[in-house]
């Protein structure tokens, strides 16, 4: 698994990718539009499986964005994250 901070960011409008993934999604800078990752935040065990529906983050040192449901299904507002991609 990755291991990243992120933070979140606020629905609406069209994304990076064109479409809202619906439910927990997130945004990534490469990974292709529609790929499913398992977050989980980091030392706790809080695991959710979230779509690429954005682009983004654009904080260095970050490599992902989480979508509110994905912050509150983690219980995350800024922390650190373990991540891959599942496919």
């Amino acid at each position: 698994m990755l291991h990243t901070e992120a933070s979140w960011y606020a629905d609406g409008g069209l994304t990076g990718c064109g479409f809202h993934a619906g439910g927990i999604a997130v945004a990534h800078k490469t990974l292709p539009c529609g790929t499913r990752v398992r977050i989980c935040k980091h030392g706790t065990g809080v695991c959710e499986v979230a779509t690429v529906d954005d682009r983004g983050p654009y904080i260095a040192g970050r490599e992902l964005d989480l979508n509110e449901a994905a912050r509150d299904a983690i219980g995350c507002d800024t922390c650190l994250v373990d991540w891959e991609v599942v496919r």
